[in-house]
């Protein structure tokens, strides 16, 4: 499993990027290519880029992950994050997944560290977190599958 950092924006041109940056564009899409065979079209263009191959479970690892990666290439991230300003209807956020724990706790609190918020807020960056219910192939008796 791997997390990422997604950018987005309408009628903007991905491919004027490959050149300008050093990071590794993945899974890239077009504004009006379906999104899967047969589907809606993509109502944007955009990417992501792995910052961390951290589990579910291994929140402080993705956190340690963003950090380090956004020290190693802040500059170009520094350039997305202008881009983003320059762009309407854009999106450029770290995407931290995690394990809820809602049913075995009463209450659940997962903090960033202020290095991360900082280092986001000087790239011009978002955040998101984004809880799952932890699948068992027992509990479904199928085999478990990659989220």
């Amino acid at each position: 499993m791997s997390r990422n950092l997604q950018f987005s924006a309408t009628n903007f041109d991905v491919e004027s990027l490959r050149g300008g940056l050093e990071l590794e564009l993945e899974e890239i899409h077009k504004q009006g290519e379906p999104l899967y065979v047969g589907g809606p079209p993509y109502s944007n263009s955009g990417f992501l880029i792995t910052y961390s191959k951290a589990d579910f479970d291994s929140f402080q690892q993705q956190i340690e992950d963003a950090i380090a990666f956004i020290k190693k290439h802040k500059h170009d991230l520094k350039l997305l994050g202008d881009l983003k300003a320059s762009l309407p209807d854009s999106e450029y956020v770290f995407c931290f997944c995690i394990h809820t724990r809602m049913s075995n706790d009463y209450l659940q609190e997962d903090q960033f560290p202020n290095e991360l918020l900082k280092l986001l807020g000087e790239i011009g960056a978002g955040l998101s977190l984004t809880q799952f219910h932890p699948y068992t192939p027992e509990e479904e008796g199928e085999e478990e599958s990659n989220y």
